[in-house]
């Protein structure tokens, strides 16, 4: 992952919606698709993986939709980004280690500390701070 994708951008738009709902009744996906301008397709896929990942859940029906599944101060931007993307790296090297020239790469630990930070930058960021 060399940036952070649109998936993951509505994933983020769609938790802070959820945080700033109302706490007694569910946010419609199809509503917060028609009011964000995102597609209510791809906010499906979205949901199923913030679902999948414990950040969410919903409940099907006439009064449906969908809710945080922790409070916003647990959920961090790390939680996101890994729900959507998996793991992220700066380069594909610190994720799966399945560069040729790894083992005498000069640069590897340089790339092993820029995603160390990255990860602890987003890991501190949560949904209650945005």
């Amino acid at each position: 992952m060399s940036y952070l994708t649109k998936e993951t951008d509505y994933a983020i738009q769609f938790t802070l919606a959820l945080k700033e709902s109302d706490k007694d009744w569910p946010l419609s996906l199809k509503e917060f698709a028609k009011a964000s301008g995102i597609s209510f397709l791809f906010l499906q896929r979205i949901a199923k993986k913030l679902k999948e990942a414990g950040l969410i859940k919903s409940r099907l029906g006439a009064d449906g939709g969908y809710w945080l599944a922790r409070k916003p101060e647990k959920i961090t931007l790390a939680d996101i980004i890994e729900a959507t993307e998996g793991s992220f790296a700066v380069v594909s090297c610190a994720k799966n280690k399945s560069c040729p020239n790894f083992s005498f790469c000069g640069q590897k630990d340089n790339f092993f500390e820029l995603n160390r930070e990255i990860k602890k930058f987003f890991g501190k960021k949560n949904l209650g701070q945005l």
